[in-house]
């Protein structure tokens, strides 16, 4: 069974001069296209609402998808239920079965999905998804703000990474008096560790250096349970406004460490 894997792809329709982007995913021997922004997921099947059809790999031709970080010539037939709004292309390619078009696959590493502006993953995938907030973590070179209403010792073992001097502000909702006590502990040997409560936010927010502003689809401590998506938050306004209602909570919010 070819393992489970993020690749980017590049399409081109030698029939129609037609091309695109986009990320795909790896399940099972199958890919799953989807777009950079947002997946439709139900039973393992990732509808593509950016080129409008599912991928079926039955057709490719060159080496096994699996080889680390090669890059591929592959021929494969799309099909499926066009999405509105798609592009031309997408319609020729999901009502023409014969219809072949060109793709290039590419491997993206999962020690590299911090790089990336957003990532995907999926149930069960506890270990990568930890090892990429881990690097998210060590990244920081003097603040690490979470917003997380549902943060506990899981979240502080992770933490553990950050360097020495990297200073950790973490905004939840409540906060549990088991929790408050390892937090207290790990203060003590990491250091530079603050906590407060607020009602006032529902997503969860990473924010590393004031600089990259992360959301979450899910709660750190639950990364692999479900699954779920991460994105880097590039909107000037609403980064700015972020930064504004985190202020504004945090100087109003009470201090639990």
């Amino acid at each position: 069974m070819m393992e489970n894997s993020f690749w980017t792809v590049r399409f081109f329709s030698p029939n129609t001069g037609d091309h695109g982007d986009g990320v795909v995913l790896m399940m099972n021997g199958k890919l799953f296209g989807g777009d950079s922004y947002y997946y439709y997921i139900g039973s393992y099947n990732i509808i593509d609402n950016y080129f409008g059809a599912t991928i079926d790999v039955t057709h490719f031709s060159g080496q096994p998808l699996a080889i680390f970080g090669q890059s591929l010539n592959l021929k494969i037939r799309l099909s499926g239920q066009v999405q509105e709004p798609v592009m031309k292309l997408k319609g020729h390619l999901v009502n023409n079965p014969s219809l072949r078009a060109e793709v290039v696959c590419t491997k993206v590493t999962q020690a590299g999905m911090s790089q990336k502006k957003e990532g995907l993953f999926y149930e069960g995938q506890y270990y990568d998804a930890q090892r990429v907030i881990k690097t998210i973590f060590s990244d920081a070179d003097q603040k690490i703000i979470l917003i997380d209403n549902y943060v506990d010792d899981i979240v502080l073992d992770l933490l553990t990474v950050k360097k020495p001097k990297v200073e950790v502000n973490i905004l939840g909702k409540t906060i549990k008096p088991s929790f408050k006590a390892s937090a207290i502990t790990f203060s003590k040997q990491y250091g530079n560790l603050s906590i407060r409560t607020s009602k006032s936010f529902h997503d969860r927010f990473l924010i590393i250096d004031e600089k990259k502003y992360y959301h979450f689809g899910a709660s750190i401590k639950d990364l692999g349970n479900l699954t779920f998506m991460f994105s880097l938050i590039e909107e000037e306004s609403v980064v700015n406004s972020l930064k504004a209602k985190l202020s504004q909570e945090w100087a109003v919010a009470n201090v639990e460490i």
